[in-house]
């Protein structure tokens, strides 16, 4: 049995697809990496939304309540959370309750983003506003 070797199937072709892999696969390991860290952000987009929404609505039914307290218990008291609680002045009024997440850290886009002499500034904060009752 001879065997036919038949052109472009040699042993350099597996060389080519080493070199386009190396030069693949760190742009890939950005763009699942930036999909993770895009995904932790939302989550705490969306975690601060609801607790500050839960804390306005908490100062619009009482407005005796300690609605800095709310958002926190709302966030399991997410370690270095600003927190700028409002209070009613009076029925028709409007209150507003926002957070910050400043501790919030991007695991790879910011070293990424460091590379190009940027940083990654984006941080998680949310603000509801809400119409008084009392």
């Amino acid at each position: 049995m001879r065997s036919i070797r038949r052109p472009g199937r040699g042993g350099h072709d597996r060389g080519a697809a080493a070199v386009e892999m190396a030069l693949v696969l760190p742009l890939l390991l950005v763009i699942v990496g930036g999909v993770a860290d895009f995904g932790r952000y939302f989550f705490y987009e969306v975690t601060l939304t609801n607790a500050v929404r839960e804390g306005a609505r908490v100062a619009v039914v009482d407005d005796t309540a300690d609605v800095e307290l709310r958002v926190r218990t709302a966030t399991n008291d997410l370690p270095g959370l600003t927190v700028v609680p409002g209070s009613c002045s009076g029925a028709g009024t409007d209150v507003e309750v926002t957070a910050t997440y400043p501790d919030f850290q991007w695991f790879l886009l910011d070293p990424a983003m460091g590379m190009f002499g940027s940083e990654m500034t984006l941080l998680p904060e949310a603000k509801a506003v809400m119409r008084c009752e009392v």
